[in-house]
């Protein structure tokens, strides 16, 4: 869901995404269900923020990841 954020995926991305059970052939929900699925993609949304505040969660730059994947592979010595 942070992921998703960052990149500003639309609502219809994320039903897509999290929700595609909702979408009968490929179909997006239309309507009350519609609304409904927004509401859990807003909880979802504000508990992901909530875990970062938090420091719970932190979303790691990638170039910290490649750095430390290039350590591994060629180790000092």
């Amino acid at each position: 869901m942070c992921d998703a954020m960052w990149k500003r995926a639309t609502d219809d991305d994320l039903i897509r995404v999290f929700y595609s059970g909702y979408c009968l052939d490929g179909k997006l929900p239309t309507g009350y269900e519609r609304t409904q699925i927004i509401r859990k993609v807003r909880d979802q949304q504000r508990a992901a923020i909530t875990m970062m505040i938090s420091s719970y969660l932190e979303l790691i730059p990638l170039y910290y990841i490649q750095d430390k994947s290039l350590k591994k592979k060629n180790p000092p010595g």
